[in-house]
């Protein structure tokens, strides 16, 4: 299969780069003809530099293919074929903060992807040799069900190696988000006291990654109790109804979405020595190494990259949940802002960060993952 793509990519002109399967978001888009089209949503890994400019965090979109639909569902790195000779539009954000940022050649970000995988990969092998025979640890297994390996009790990758970070906090997707689910993600996105309620939750999900105990199933299960509140506020006040459907498609994107403020507090509570050691260190060491990576990126730039100060400036900033379910939402043009869902007004649940799940309500809602 993967040859047979390459050869039809090199003969028809395209540039295929490999994606990690959980920076991957299917979806449908419907033209104002109402037709329908598959697509995907796809986000840049921090750490990918084209012109010394960092991408994390900027995403795309493309029509789907029938070999990205395999990839996605499989849990393979999802191929995305770039056409040749035509710009990639890069964007961030929405309404009057929307940014947008064009690579010329499609080749430059297959470059830079591929040598951020390769990075990667060495960083982990090191890091593994480093450790030697460790047995497998709790949060091994949590980061291998996060990294879309399959749900709870499916094998965990890289055997005895502790990660420091999540590539994906939510567990593997098997199918397409629908335009509903998008459309009530969309709504949850511009709600002030959704998105409040969503920091508070990355805030007890790092948490738990930090102790061991991270459970991508479970906590998706949280998520999708605080969209299904956050839907039945919608009917409500504006008068929409959303289906189970709809509503865990709307938690899965959702969850996805706040890898990074998630990975964010696990730096900070790890600089707080808060959590298990081993993962505190292995945080500690992935960071060391990626600052290390940056400074000698920079060390070989040219005078004019270096001021280009307004998008570098932006890359670094650290990520906020409004930013993340921005960047993953499909709004565009105007928007208003919402608060159905503020933390303890109308029914909704004070959340701690600091305290464990309360699977027993979660169970009670009747609904679970599936795969």
């Amino acid at each position: 299969m993967a040859e047979e793509q390459g050869n039809v990519a090199r003969r028809n002109g395209w540039a295929n780069v490999n994606f990690p399967n959980g920076f991957v978001h299917p979806f449908a888009f419907q033209a104002k003809s109402g037709k329908t089209y598959e697509k995907m949503l796809v986000g840049v890994p921090k750490g990918v530099t084209v012109n010394g400019v960092d991408l994390g965090g900027w995403s795309f979109s493309v029509f789907s293919t029938k070999w990205a639909k395999e990839d996605k569902l499989n849990g393979r790195p999802v191929t995305i074929g770039l056409k040749v000779g035509e710009p990639v539009e890069l964007f961030r954000g929405r309404g009057a903060e929307r940014e947008t940022l064009r690579i010329d050649d499609p080749w430059d970000l297959a470059r830079a992807v591929k040598a951020h995988r390769e990075a990667r990969e060495a960083e982990r092998r090191n890091a593994e040799e480093t450790r030697g025979d460790e047995s497998v640890s709790l949060a091994g297994e949590a980061v291998g069900r996060a990294d879309g390996n399959g749900p709870v009790g499916d094998r965990a990758p890289e055997a005895g190696l502790v990660r420091g970070s999540l590539s994906d906090a939510a567990p593997q997707s098997f199918k397409p988000v629908s335009q509903e689910g998008m459309d009530l993600f969309n709504r949850c996105s511009v709600d002030v006291g959704f998105v409040a309620r969503m920091d508070v939750m990355a805030e007890r999900a790092a948490r738990a990654f930090l102790d061991g105990s991270y459970d991508p199933v479970s906590q998706l299960a949280e998520t999708r109790r605080l969209v299904g509140e956050m839907a039945d506020a919608v009917a409500g006040v504006q008068g929409v109804d959303f289906g189970d459907a709809a509503r865990g498609e709307a938690a899965e994107v959702a969850l996805s979405a706040s890898t990074d403020v998630i990975n964010a507090d696990v730096s900070r509570l790890a600089d707080e020595g808060v959590g298990r050691a081993d993962v505190i260190a292995a945080n500690r060491s992935e960071r060391a190494a990626r600052e290390k990576e940056y400074a000698e990126e920079r060390a070989l730039m040219p005078e004019s990259v270096l001021l280009r100060r307004d998008i570098a400036a932006a890359s670094a900033e650290p990520p906020t949940m409004e930013r993340c379910l921005a960047a993953t939402s499909t709004l565009y043009g105007g928007f208003e802002h919402t608060d159905l869902l503020s933390a303890g007004a109308d029914g909704g649940t004070p959340l701690d960060p600091a305290n464990p799940l309360d699977m027993a309500s979660i169970e009670s809602d009747g609904w679970a993952a599936t795969f």
